[in-house]
């Protein structure tokens, strides 16, 4: 998640941020709360745990809308 890669990979870059955040609010019930620009070192980024269930809601139907203005497609798993 480098400078380089945000440059040469921009889409890739921001699923591979999307994939981070709906990761860390599944497993962890945390939410994305700062973002900071691509340096040559990475990329920090910043979570706090969800405090209501409305906040979970709210990161979840933002990361789905973010997800969509990249052409992403969600569904349920079947298992």
């Amino acid at each position: 998640m480098t400078k380089k890669l945000f440059d040469e990979h921009e889409n890739i870059y921001q699923i591979a941020v999307i994939n981070i955040r709906l990761n860390e609010l599944q497993k962890k019930g945390a939410a994305l709360q700062k973002i900071g620009k691509p340096t040559k070192n990475g990329t920090k980024m910043t979570f706090a745990p969800v405090q209501r269930p409305g906040e979970c809601e709210a990161e979840m139907q933002q990361i789905l809308e973010d997800g969509k203005k990249l052409g992403l497609e969600f569904g349920k798993k079947e298992e």
